[in-house]
This record gives C-alpha cells, sequence and structure tokens, in this order.
C-alpha cells in the first residue's frame, strides 16, 4: 500500500512540475520524465510483490507501452502536433492507467485527449482527428489531469462502458 502511495505521489508531484515547464518553456525535459519512468516502475513493482499481485504490474507495463506507442504513431503522422516529450510521458500516463485497470488506460487517455480537442475547438480552430496539439500551451497536464480524473474515479466505480443494464 504504501509504495502504491508514494508512486501516485510521485506521479502528481513531477506531474505538477512538468506541466509547469511545458507551459512556460515548451518542452519536457529528459531528465525529469525519465526519472518520473523509473520511480513510478520501482514503487509500483514494489506495489505488486507487497500486494502478491504481479498481474497488475505486468498489465500497468503493458498499457504503458500501448499508449506510448499509440501516442509514437500520432507524433509521426502529425509532427507538429505532439512532441517526443508527450510521447515519453505517454508511458508514465498509460502505467499508472494500467495499474487500476485496462479500461482506466482507455478511458484517462481518451479524457486528456478529449479536453485538447474541446480546447482546440472552443479557440475556433477545426480540430482533426490527427492534429492533436495546434495550441500554444503544452499538453502534459491534460495528460496529468485525464490519468487522475480516471484514477480517482476508478478508484471510486466500476469503468464506464462495463456497466450492464438488468
Amino acid at each position: 500500500m504504501i509504495f502504491e502511495v508514494l508512486a501516485w505521489l510521485s506521479f502528481l508531484v513531477i506531474g505538477i512540475r512538468l506541466s509547469c515547464i511545458d507551459l512556460a518553456e515548451h518542452r519536457l525535459p529528459n531528465r525529469l520524465v525519465i526519472a518520473l519512468a523509473v520511480c513510478s516502475n520501482t514503487l509500483l513493482a514494489g506495489a505488486s510483490i507487497s500486494s502478491a499481485d504481479p498481474a497488475r504490474f505486468l498489465r500497468a507495463m503493458a498499457c504503458g507501452v500501448l499508449v506510448f506507442s499509440s501516442m509514437l504513431v500520432l507524433a509521426v503522422f502529425a509532427p507538429t502536433g505532439l512532441g517526443m516529450g508527450d510521447v515519453k510521458l505517454g508511458f508514465v500516463t498509460g502505467l499508472f492507467l494500467g495499474w487500476i485497470g485496462w479500461e482506466w488506460a482507455y478511458w484517462g487517455t481518451f479524457i486528456g485527449f478529449a479536453t485538447e480537442k474541446a480546447d482546440n475547438t472552443g479557440t475556433g480552430h477545426a480540430a482533426s482527428a490527427i492534429d492533436v496539439k495546434l495550441r500554444s500551451e503544452g499538453f502534459v497536464e491534460l495528460l496529468v489531469v485525464g490519468a487522475t480524473s480516471a484514477a480517482d474515479e476508478g478508484e471510486r466505480s466500476t469503468p464506464p462502458m462495463t456497466t450492464h443494464l438488468p
């Protein structure tokens, strides 16, 4: 339990710092993103070992790789959209969302992208499916908000689209 709490705290603290840097400088320092990834992996692995649930950590790693890969494809096809720092941070957000469950990895990432789209359309920009980041602000804060929103909801309920009507 303590490992999981420390992992989430590190994600929030470093995620907020990364958001501030991204908003100010439009870049993400590799040393912070890599430190967050290493710290997160170590702490979640410790949480998995202490709870005797290695499948949860493996699912988290798979989700991290899946979100990273998906964002990498978007970054390659829309080079003016996502930056590589956003892509690298996608692994960490996928890791934490995968810790909660497969559905939350999808919904947490979706919340980040949907928030981005709502902001783009609010400025009068016609946003396409590939054109992810055309505004002057950073994208990291949306990933962090999406991940923490999904995590908060995920701890209290079942994932969207998995409940059944009577």
